[in-house]
């Protein structure tokens, strides 16, 4: 085959593969259309001859291509086999390079874009906690590309992790760590850990405490010594990784941790005891505070650190939130748990952050002539006095 032929060949491959919004493995029999053949030992000896006469810079763009219709074509039990056989091919070398430049999307022409909506959550693992539940539906978008890394996976674990952490969309990563088909060695994960790249750490801490879930979630079904012993064997290996890790990272996880499940390992608690308070403060801080759905699970924080500086910053932000963004239906759902967190604060918290509602309330357009002549203020401010002295009623408890 004549490598203008394959050239125009791969240009179909490319539209075919862009265009189609059918499931990954229907494009096979068109695929077999464009290249002659389903076998991918004829079709990677033929392009593997072809390689010195392509424009040298395409070759790393075509070589990606042809590979993503190889893993298309191979059966997917079958890929340890393929493997195998492009283990020294140049044209696979070439590959690797072209993928290094798709996922730094560096290139305008070799690139891909998934829109995801991380930007819209401060705490990265609460992002992650909801994308494991739309996985499939990205990755029917992403297929070919997740079993071009599968093929890579089986050839070499380390160019695996390597082309992985160079994913700067996060797509692929994310449905690779959290699809279950691959197994990470802890060791494989502390680099993605360390990232700065906070999406592709709370992904690997995500992927780590999913067996803690699941042995939390056994033991509560079945008391039994061995659920017992699992889950501490599984509390003892995620000990040891994150002692890995810097003190501020190992925070920074086990609190967007905290902050987002109801369980975690006592060690966690211990943990959190022995930072910097001003670390803490800081990790808290990042967080969407002016959220109260977010800023009442401060409690779960609060519980394990009766500190002076959590309390405040739980005080200064429902303040906040009263004064700004008061709405009756928020209040309703949030009312018990930041009853709960009042309990919590010190007299003296409590007491300050009472006394500032308590000013701000007599500030309020809430008498009746305001409900005569300024009825759209007065219903805005009427549902801050009420929420004003619910809380004010908590001071006699």
């Amino acid at each position: 085959m004549g490598v203008f032929i394959i050239i125009e060949k791969i240009g179909q491959v490319v539209s075919l593969i862009n265009s189609s919004k059918k499931d990954w493995f229907t494009l096979r029999p068109e695929l077999v259309n464009i290249l002659g053949t389903d076998s991918c030992k004829d079709l990677l000896n033929d392009f593997e001859t072809q390689l010195g006469s392509f424009p040298q810079k395409k070759l790393p763009h075509y070589s990606m291509v042809f590979y993503l219709a190889l893993v298309i074509l191979q059966p997917h039990d079958k890929l340890g086999n393929l493997a195998l056989e492009v283990k020294h091919k140049e044209s696979y070398r070439m590959m690797k390079t072209g993928l290094r430049i798709f996922l730094s999307s560096k290139s305008e022409r070799l690139k891909y874009e998934v829109e995801l909506t991380a930007d819209r959550y401060r705490n990265k693992y609460e992002f992650i906690d909801f994308f494991s539940g739309y996985i499939l539906d990205y990755e029917m978008d992403m297929r070919e590309y997740l079993l071009l890394f599968e093929l890579i996976y089986n050839e070499d674990r380390q160019s695996f992790c390597d082309l992985l952490a160079l994913d700067r969309q996060n797509v692929i990563f994310l449905c690779l760590l959290l699809n279950g088909r691959i197994s990470f060695h802890n060791d494989e994960l502390i680099p993605f850990l360390n990232s700065e790249d906070l999406l592709k750490a709370n992904g690997a801490f995500f992927y780590i405490m999913n067996d803690f879930s699941y042995w939390v979630r056994k033991l509560n079904h079945e008391e039994s010594e061995e659920n017992e012993k699992g889950l501490q064997q599984k509390i003892i290996a995620i000990r040891e990784i994150l002692e890995k890790l810097p003190q501020e990272r190992r925070l920074h996880l086990i609190l967007n941790y905290i902050l987002v499940e109801k369980s975690y390992p006592s060690y966690f608690a211990d943990e959190l005891k022995s930072s910097r308070i001003s670390t803490v403060v800081t990790e808290l801080e990042c967080k969407e505070l002016d959220n109260l759905f977010k800023l009442k699970d401060i409690y779960k924080v609060l519980e394990i650190l009766r500190k002076t500086e959590v309390e405040q910053i739980f005080a200064l932000n429902f303040t906040e939130w009263v004064k700004e963004n008061a709405n009756p239906y928020i209040w309703e759902r949030c009312e018990p748990a930041v009853k709960h967190v009042m309990k919590l604060l010190s007299h003296d918290v409590k007491d300050n952050m009472l006394r500032q509602l308590d000013e701000y309330n007599h500030t309020l357009h809430i008498s009746t002539f305001d409900q005569q002549v300024r009825q759209n203020i007065f219903r805005r401010e009427e549902i801050k006095s009420k929420i004003i002295a619910t809380c004010l009623s908590e001071k006699l408890r």
